[in-house]
């Protein structure tokens, strides 16, 4: 286990939207996912992050947003700063409406047209000078531990830039059956 006061918390950007049409792409790759993963998504016209998904928050079993699991666990790591969320906007608004922890650490911003132009957009609210972490809205099997181990790991190589995952193999491995990749 890291020692939480060797962590200096850090401006954390979650990206929770991008787009929301479906692609023949996206038709062609259900069919793929469905053969190869036995995973039934279908694709649809609503953001994947604000869907429902069963679980456990805080104690409080129910159907909460995607989105939700992975915010509490932000706001329970030691390492994690200041929460900027981009995304649709007013869905997001919505979602954090549902939450049963406190959302005050948050600021939803409205997205932009591209993935770049998000990371940029969100990268300037934080007012950084130097590194973020960049987390995906649609990761709630991401632990507290394993942000804390994430940025530990990563704070001895700040001269690059980096992209790594934060759940690591092992616990995805556990729940296999459940979300085949």
């Amino acid at each position: 286990m890291i020692e939480s006061e060797s962590i200096k918390p850090i401006s954390t950007i979650v990206l929770a939207g991008g787009r929301k049409n479906i692609r023949w792409h996206d038709i062609t790759t259900f069919f793929t996912d469905m053969y190869r993963y036995h995973e039934h998504y279908l694709p649809s016209r609503s953001y994947k992050t604000i869907r429902p998904m069963p679980g456990t928050i805080n104690g409080e079993y129910g159907k909460f947003p995607i989105i939700l699991y992975l915010l509490n666990t932000l706001i329970k790591s030691p390492s994690v700063g200041k929460i900027i969320i981009i995304g649709p906007q007013s869905e997001l608004e919505d979602a954090l409406g549902q939450a049963n922890f406190s959302t005050t650490r948050f600021k939803v911003i409205e997205q932009g047209d591209s993935f770049g132009e998000n990371m940029m957009l969100a990268y300037n609210e934080t007012k950084a000078k130097g590194h973020v972490l960049a987390v995906m809205g649609d990761s709630p099997l991401t632990t507290p531990r394993s942000i804390e181990n994430f940025v530990n790991l990563s704070s001895k190589y700040l001269e690059y830039d980096n992209i790594l995952p934060v759940v690591k193999a092992a616990v995805l491995e556990k729940y296999a059956r459940f979300m085949p990749r």
